[in-house]
């Protein structure tokens, strides 16, 4: 019981940050999408469609990540 009380809290530990470490790097992913999609060198009809497009949505729904 012991063995599974300490498993159980390592889990948990181990979950925990890297959910804490997800957040933070999601963050800093979507603000670097946003200052690329208000780029002044991007084509102004791809900025029009946008809206309609939702890049960063879609991103993470992909599940992409930097690098």
């Amino acid at each position: 019981m012991k063995i599974i009380l300490i498993s159980l809290t390592v889990l948990t530990f181990v979950l925990f940050t890297g959910a804490c470490f997800a957040v933070d790097g999601d963050a800093v992913q979507a603000e670097r999408i946003k200052q690329q999609l208000m780029s002044p060198g991007r084509d102004q009809y791809d900025a029009i469609k946008d809206p309609g497009r939702k890049p960063l949505e879609v991103i993470r729904f992909l599940v992409l990540k930097m690098g």
